[in-house]
C-alpha cells in the first residue's frame, strides 16, 4: 500500500518546507520528555 501527495498551493509548499525545518527541534524536545518520564518512573 502507498499514498502519494502533490502540494497544490504556494502556501502549502512554503508550509512543508517550514516542517523540514522543525524536525530536528521536534526530535530534540521528545527525546528530553523521554528522559524526564524514565527519571520520573525509574526515580
Amino acid at each position: 500500500m502507498s499514498f502519494d501527495a502533490e502540494l497544490v498551493t504556494f502556501m502549502a509548499k512554503i508550509m512543508s518546507i517550514m516542517g523540514f525545518l522543525f524536525i530536528s527541534a521536534t526530535k530534540k524536545a521528545l527525546n528530553e520528555d523521554l528522559k524526564d518520564i524514565k527519571i520520573a518512573v525509574e526515580g
